[in-house]
């Protein structure tokens, strides 16, 4: 082969594999974190804290969405370096009351995390996966969300030396909080100017992580949801990891996307009543749906369907 050739190619590859792409506002052209970038087979991605995502990595068509910009359809060959969304008109038709400086004395009530602490009745996260829990009002006159905990579990099987062996696992991501208002119990619309992302790490958590409000959110008569979004692995440095997320192996005649999961596990007990969701940011649809199973496929298991649930902590303040 021509070693001039060949040197141009071993540009070409090196290039195409630390190129990236920057997602910006047409208007400000500053670039936007937290981006969406579906893959249209049941995966995706999110732009880094910078804009970016790895050309590499996407798919010959992708979609691209984001809270409060419109979503756009692209082919992987027409893009060049920089990718320019238009920003959405949003109206807001609900108001949540953020609590002001005042005299009131309010009334603190808390309920505690419960985690149970057994890996096999457990949800594993991967990318895209969002979980959403109702906080209900407590029929009081005014009250107001300050902070929510969820459980966690960090073992889980992993294949050693040919055997299955139950193993601790650290882990360190990024996730997105998001405010939904309820409607028939079931989360409704998401309440954007709300939203925020958080490094949840298992350094500084024990069993559980604690999501703290900034500001304390009014809760309505009908309650309001609280939802966490996992969006990846993050660096020593914070920085959010944009890889794969699914790993492909070939079974057969055929070669098979299988999903990279995150940790932590997060414990499910059974309800009575649905007050948790779940849904997949890449999947087809975009529902909320009732937890009605553990990850998990224990021989001998009940294979019932259940109502599960996920048995967060919470604190709020209030008046009578």
């Amino acid at each position: 082969m021509n070693i001039k050739y060949l040197f141009i190619l071993l540009i070409n590859i090196v290039y195409s594999q630390s190129r990236k792409i920057v997602i910006c506002d047409s208007e400000l052209n500053t670039p936007i974190a937290n981006v969406s970038i579906d893959f249209k087979n049941g995966y995706g991605v999110y732009s880094n804290e910078k804009g970016c995502v790895n050309y590499n990595i996407l798919p010959e068509q992708f979609l691209i969405s984001h809270l409060s910009y419109n979503d756009s359809l692209f082919n992987k060959n027409d893009v060049k370096d920089t990718i320019f969304l238009k920003s959405k008109n949003i109206s807001l038709d609900e108001i949540y009351v953020i609590r002001q400086k005042s005299k009131t004395k309010f009334k603190e009530k808390a309920k505690k995390v419960k985690n149970h602490g057994d890996f096999t009745k457990t949800i594993f996260p991967s990318v895209g996966l969002e979980l959403c829990f109702l906080i209900n009002n407590e029929e009081h006159k005014n009250s107001l969300l300050k902070s929510i905990s969820i459980p966690f579990i960090t073992k889980s099987f992993e294949l050693k030396e040919g055997k299955q062996k139950l193993i601790q696992k650290d882990f360190k991501n990024l996730i997105a909080i998001n405010i939904y208002s309820s409607k028939n119990y079931k989360p409704f619309k998401c309440l954007s100017e709300f939203s925020f992302t958080k490094i949840i790490d298992s350094k500084f958590n024990d069993n559980s992580f604690t999501v703290s409000f900034l500001k304390e959110l009014s809760i309505p008569l009908e309650g309001l949801f609280v939802s966490i979004k996992f969006m990846g692995k993050v660096d020593e440095n914070n920085k959010l990891i944009i890889e794969l997320p699914y790993k492909e192996i070939q079974y057969k005649d055929e070669i098979k996307k299988i999903s990279q999961n995150l940790m932590p596990l997060i414990p499910l007990i059974e309800i009575e009543e649905v007050s948790s969701f779940l849904r997949y940011e890449f999947s087809e649809s975009k529902d909320w749906l009732p937890i009605t199973d553990y990850n998990f496929k224990i021989k001998n298991q009940d294979s019932i369907r259940k109502n599960l649930g996920i048995d967060i902590g919470y604190k709020i303040i209030y008046t009578d």
